[in-house]
């Protein structure tokens, strides 16, 4: 870092270019480095493995700057450290969704525009979306997503721009995201099978023999006849379902 600093000094000048918009990200560099104070005897951090940097979205200067750290008072200080004047021809400042780079912004240019980059916009736009597919998958199905679910099979299309999009890709998201089935209503029943129009009907199950008419021990239902050896048989068809005991 000393010999980046050293570099630094002579090839760029003591002060940036004025510009009026400025980008500000943090990036990461390496490990952090703890060094222990000889006089405490406690470790303190010698090297932040996060760095600040300062780039111009305007004039083209490029990195403007880099300070270790990625706390609010570093890059207010870096701010606060340039010329009046090249603060004031500041406009806009474009950040990722970070609250420390916001308080800093707001401490040492209270005038300008803060404005979320476009990558980072997208990218929580595609988060929203993955969470919403997954919450609609369990509510629909009871389960996880799978190969031959449609919101499945199409979550790579789901995340993409309409404009990367081919017509025929387009017309098969609509026809089987149409075919999907609709989520339960609050309170209701959960179904795996699906309800969309068109469907087949769920076919009903075949009725058990009723209990009512024995002891509440009799919970179980269907015996299995033996036969001469002693082992279970398979019932015949139309067989007779005969509540058992359960102990």
């Amino acid at each position: 870092m000393c010999e980046l600093r050293a570099y630094a000094t002579e090839a760029l000048p003591d002060q940036p270019e004025p510009t009026p918009v400025i980008g500000i990200d943090e990036i990461r560099r390496g490990r952090p480095r703890w060094e222990q104070d000889p006089d405490t005897g406690k470790y303190r951090l010698a090297a932040d493995r996060w760095h600040v940097g300062f780039t111009d979205l305007a004039t083209g200067q490029g990195l403007l700057g880099q300070v270790e750290g990625s706390v609010s008072t570093s890059v207010a200080a870096w701010l606060n450290a340039r010329p009046e004047a090249w603060r004031t021809a500041v406009t806009h400042v474009a950040i990722d969704m970070c609250q420390t780079f916001r308080c800093a912004v707001r401490a040492a240019l209270p005038h300008t525009i803060t404005v979320v980059d476009h990558f980072h916009r997208v990218q929580l736009a595609n988060g929203k979306l993955a969470d919403l597919r997954r919450r609609l998958t369990w509510k629909m199905r009871d389960r996880r997503g799978r190969t031959g679910d449609p919101e499945y099979d199409h979550w790579r299309q789901l995340r993409s721009n309409l404009e990367d999009l081919t017509d025929e890709q387009i017309a098969i998201l609509e026809r089987d995201l149409s075919r999907s089935p609709r989520p339960s209503p609050p309170g209701g029943t959960r179904s795996r099978r699906s309800c969309s129009p068109g469907s087949p009907t769920p076919r009903a199950r075949a009725p058990t023999a009723s209990s009512s008419s024995k002891p509440a021990a009799h919970t179980a239902s269907a015996t299995r006849p033996t036969n001469a050896s002693g082992h279970g048989a398979q019932p015949h068809e139309g067989a007779e379902t005969v509540p058992f005991p359960l102990n």
